[in-house]
């Protein structure tokens, strides 16, 4: 059983590294932006959806791996997988 934990884990970690993310510059870029108060390049980075985007797909990458999937949502889980 733990050998079969520590392959869902290796398998988890090698697809994480294997999605783009941005470039540094874009994310410091960001980081300025919402620390200087431009809500406008904020709201822009927003409408993208692309954070969203790649979340969503780790998220279902990982729920088809799984043997169980509990989706919690302000404190109350709800069986999606068995």
């Amino acid at each position: 059983m733990a050998l079969e934990k520590e392959w869902y884990i290796h398998e988890a970690n090698d697809s994480e590294e294997d999605i783009l993310h941005r470039p540094a510059n874009e994310e410091y870029a960001f980081y300025n932006a919402v620390s200087h108060g431009d809500i406008e390049t904020v709201r822009q980075n927003c409408e993208s959806n692309r954070f969203t985007d790649l979340e969503g797909w780790m998220n279902q990458y990982v729920a088809k791996k799984a043997d169980e999937v509990i989706l919690m949502v302000s404190g109350i889980s709800v069986r999606i997988k068995n």
